[in-house]
């Protein structure tokens, strides 16, 4: 008898390995995609919550005088946020033209 020969005993032993060796892989393979499954949906849905949490966030600026200022002189010192934009333009042309004259 060779070495290359196998005994009948011997291949049957082989073949429930492989046999286990097949099992394991493809209870890997279905844990792994369902890991990954997990992990990407846990991902997006942190990353659209997150869209959402910043959208809630968002300064609200009221564009006109509040009720709550009750005294004259509280809605003097109010300034709307409008008339901050345009001063802040302002500011810029003013910059750009100081620019422009050292030059």
């Amino acid at each position: 008898m060779s070495k290359s020969e196998l005994t009948l005993q011997q291949i049957l032993h082989l073949r429930e390995v492989q046999m286990r060796m097949i099992k394991s892989r493809a209870e890997y393979l279905r844990l792994y995609r369902a890991i990954v499954k997990k992990a990407m949906t846990t991902e997006l849905t942190e990353l659209v919550n997150g869209d959402y949490n910043i959208i809630s966030a968002e300064l609200n600026v009221p564009k006109e005088l509040p009720q709550m200022l009750g005294t004259q002189r509280d809605k003097e010192q109010y300034t709307p946020m409008i008339q901050l934009d345009m001063l802040e333009e302002l500011y810029d042309a003013a910059e750009e033209g100081f620019e422009m004259l050292k030059s």
